[in-house]
């Protein structure tokens, strides 16, 4: 097991990879908080094959047209809705 900061592992990532692909673990930490433990993932087997959440087709076609697309703000219209949020978020205390 291999112990490195956030700092560390951003400058030399291939090198923890190889050593995770070699079976090694290694944990990153911030400070004093551990912040994320990468492992050895197993087979490309598992990786790659899983079984659907939904196997129902008309369910999961529900699912699908619930989901509400994503909205890119631009910077200004995000200050503003953040803005708008702090405001609620404080009228709540």
């Amino acid at each position: 097991m291999k112990r490195v900061t956030i700092s560390e592992l951003q400058a030399d990532l291939p090198a923890y990879l190889d050593a995770v692909r070699s079976g090694q673990t290694v944990i990153v930490g911030d400070h004093e908080t551990v912040v994320a433990r990468i492992e050895p993932a197993g087979t490309a087997d598992d990786l790659l094959v899983r079984e659907p959440l939904i196997t129902d087709p008309e369910e999961r076609a529900r699912v699908r047209r619930s989901i509400k697309p994503v909205v890119h703000l631009s910077k200004e219209a995000a200050k503003k809705a953040q803005a708008i949020i702090d405001d609620m978020r404080a009228d709540r205390f």
